[in-house]
């Protein structure tokens, strides 16, 4: 309830009030209020004037919401919406790019589509109402629809229209499949990060880059685009980090299908940071909701390294700091490497963070164990070139930038030592 309240607050609606329901585990009904509570919802929205909405935190059939508008505001313009309605309105007004809004677009469109025999009763069909419908229960018309035929026709007319939205969407997704194969030409690994929404991912995708260059706010779904920065790491190495939308509870299932172009950059990854808010009362379950979304992700592979971010620490006092770093642990998968606190806003613990990357990064590759010192001057820059990679020939635990060249502490494989030993030098 404290979530969906948020919700409402994302999209400048003050909360009235809160209703709980609760049932007894033998009732039947479509409804997710009994008749005492509808009557009680009835009387509130009668004599409070300025109530626009009653939003219910679940998933309803669109002849419930139906149902709900004639039962409690039958002669008033106050609207009624679930739990994904209202979400889709804050993706709706978050949308900024083109990408994003054919994203938002397709989600309403899913959403639209088993609910249409139902708009038919508040309307004229999609041709009445220029193509396109909302996706809460509080419209009606003087039109009326034309039964089966017209429920056919909108039906085509949508799946048409969605068509459209997708075939749009993929030539935006294969112009960043292009782009990101130029931006990894270069060997960068790919860091992506992700967690539930407003867990601070921009914020520290900011500090990392050190530039102010991504809309960072304390707000819902800031973030609907990939982002992409390269960020140095404080070992010297380069990776490309890429921001993503923040996932939220019981995301609805038309967002996690609309934005797959989107989260296709966790398919991508070589490294994921999964951030999470550990001030939050709710951060286990946060973890939890973050690890099944990307379980629904097709071609995600759980066992990319994960580095579990730990966010805000300097606003968890003193005796709790173990105990939320308790539940928020408490997990387990396959991909988990290490976990970091941190307060990206005020700079604590970045430089661990780097090197709990750096140590992500070395999951990817195995390089042996010998341990060689190097100098390799700059007239070689294509043999410290080699040993860089793509794909990087050893690990570099120490790399140092001197008068006579570049000198560096490495761990690697037998024959990646015997090819570079040729530059080796005594501690």
């Amino acid at each position: 309830m404290e979530e969906l309240e948020v919700l409402c607050k994302t999209l400048n609606l003050e909360v009235a009030d809160r209703i709980l329901q609760k049932f007894s585990p033998g009732r039947k009904g479509r409804l997710p209020v009994g008749k005492g509570k509808i009557q009680e919802l009835r009387e509130q929205v009668e004599a409070d004037p300025e109530i626009a909405a009653v939003i219910f935190d679940q998933d309803l059939p669109f002849r419930s919401l139906l149902s709900l508008k004639g039962r409690i505001a039958p002669e008033s313009d106050v609207t009624i919406l679930d739990r994904t309605s209202l979400i889709l309105r804050i993706f709706a007004e978050r949308a900024r790019t083109r990408e994003a809004k054919l994203q938002v677009t397709l989600a309403n469109q899913q959403y639209m589509l088993p609910r249409l025999r139902y708009y038919l009763t508040t309307g004229g069909g999609l041709e009445a109402r220029g193509g396109s419908a909302g996706a809460g229960g509080g419209s009606s018309s003087a039109l009326k629809g034309k039964g089966e035929t017209q429920l056919a026709r909108d039906r085509t007319m949508l799946k048409q229209q969605m068509s459209a939205v997708r075939k749009k969407i993929e030539e935006i997704r294969t112009h960043r499949e292009d782009l990101r194969g130029r931006s990894t030409a270069g060997g960068l690994p790919v860091v992506s990060l992700v967690g539930y929404t407003n867990a601070g991912k921009s914020t520290l995708l900011n500090k990392l880059c050190g530039t102010e260059q991504v809309t960072a706010v304390d707000r819902l779904f800031e973030t609907l685009d990939p982002t992409r920065r390269r960020v140095k790491l404080e070992g010297g190495r380069e990776v490309l980090m890429v921001d993503t939308v923040g996932f939220i509870h019981r995301l609805p299932e038309q967002l996690v299908a609309g934005f797959t172009a989107t989260l296709e950059e966790l398919t991508e990854a070589t490294v994921v940071l999964h951030v999470v808010d550990m001030s939050s009362s709710t951060a286990s379950q946060q973890i939890s909701t973050v690890m099944q979304t990307l379980g629904r992700l097709r071609g995600y592979d759980t066992k990319t390294p994960q580095v579990l971010v730990l966010n805000k620490c300097d606003k968890v006092e003193g005796g709790e700091v173990s105990e939320a770093l308790q539940k928020c642990t408490e997990f387990e998968w396959p991909g988990l490497v290490t976990t970091c606190k941190i307060s990206a806003l005020n700079d604590i613990g970045l430089n661990d963070l780097s090197e709990a990357i750096e140590k992500a990064l070395v999951e990817c590759t195995s390089f042996g164990a010998e341990k060689l010192k190097l100098l390799i001057p700059y007239t070689q820059s294509s043999d410290y070139a080699k040993l860089r990679g793509p794909p990087p020939m050893a690990k570099v635990d120490h790399e140092e930038h001197t008068a006579e060249g570049y000198l560096v502490d490495i761990t690697a494989s037998e024959e990646a030592a015997r090819q570079l030993r040729k530059f080796e030098v005594k501690a």
